[in-house]
């Protein structure tokens, strides 16, 4: 019994060993067959890629014109230079005032407002006002490209010459803040004083370290609550400190053959009879938006 099962475990390890050699040989690459069908892969330079970069883009815009920025006016003159912003919140009492005083002073009016009292801002004319740029809406203009700047900044130009005869020649950006496309923006539309302030005057009080007045000085105030208050303080100053009020267009824009100051009279001028009435002025033009 013992040698028929050992005959049998002889003749089934002699059948089973050609079949595992032959599969030992299917699963063996051959000396001649690849290790793989896939395309090989391409090699990374590491050392190239870290010093690739991308290809500069040309720019379109136009370089930085050279725009005269004006926070004071540098002169030896016992001159000051009275500045009035905005146009929202009008006092009624003021062109009065401005009229017995006749001093000349530049008022920088947002246009949105200047359209809804014409009226006001021409009685404010003929008291010695000129009215100067201010935008349009009274936006931040740095968070706008060049196409709505120029909106802000242009637009006013044509309006003002159709509504008060004058086309401004001052440019004021909303809340001092500017850049390059601003400057750009007044460029384009043949405006080249940008002018900003050296002091403000604030509910009776003058806003710098020594709470005086200096020769050359832009005072801001705004058209608020606190105008009339304002105005006082600075007549009483500039007649204690024995300065002139100046016309900011004359120094800034005209020759200085022709710059011109007025001293805040002791006494008021007695006020010019009521002015005729305006004729109507055209629609708002419309400003193409650059390509």
């Amino acid at each position: 019994m013992r040698t028929r099962v050992s005959l049998l475990i002889i003749i089934a390890l002699a059948a089973v060993g050609p079949a595992a050699s032959a599969l030992e040989s299917f699963a063996a690459p051959s000396a001649h067959t690849p290790k793989s069908q896939s395309a090989p892969k391409k090699k990374r330079h590491h050392h190239l890629r870290k010093h690739r970069t991308r290809p500069e883009q040309s720019s379109t815009k136009a370089p930085v014109p050279a725009i005269t920025i004006d926070r004071r006016v540098d002169t030896s003159d016992p001159v000051v230079f009275l500045t009035i912003d905005d146009g929202w919140n009008l006092q009624e009492p003021v062109p009065g005032i401005m009229m017995e005083r006749q001093v000349p002073f530049s008022i920088f009016v947002i246009q949105t407002a200047a359209r809804k009292r014409p009226e006001y801002f021409r009685s404010l004319i003929k008291a010695g006002a000129t009215i100067e740029d201010h935008t349009y809406d009274h936006p931040y203009l740095t968070r706008y490209g060049l196409a709505r700047q120029r909106i802000q900044v242009c637009l006013p130009l044509a309006d003002f010459q159709a509504r008060y005869a004058h086309r401004p020649q001052l440019f004021r950006p909303s809340y001092g803040q500017f850049n390059d496309d601003t400057l750009r923006a007044m460029n384009s539309c043949g405006l080249r004083h940008l002018t900003l302030w050296s002091t403000e005057m604030k509910e009776g009080r003058l806003d710098n370290a020594d709470g005086r007045l200096h020769p050359g000085d832009i005072v801001l105030m705004h058209f608020d609550w606190d105008l009339q208050v304002n105005l006082k303080t600075f007549f009483e100053m500039t007649r204690d400190s024995n300065l002139e009020i100046g016309s900011l267009e004359s120094y800034l824009v005209s020759p200085p053959a022709i710059r011109r100051a007025a001293k805040v009279p002791s006494k008021p001028a007695p006020s010019p009879s009521p002015s005729e009435p305006t004729s109507p002025v055209p629609p708002l033009p419309t400003l193409p938006l650059p390509k």
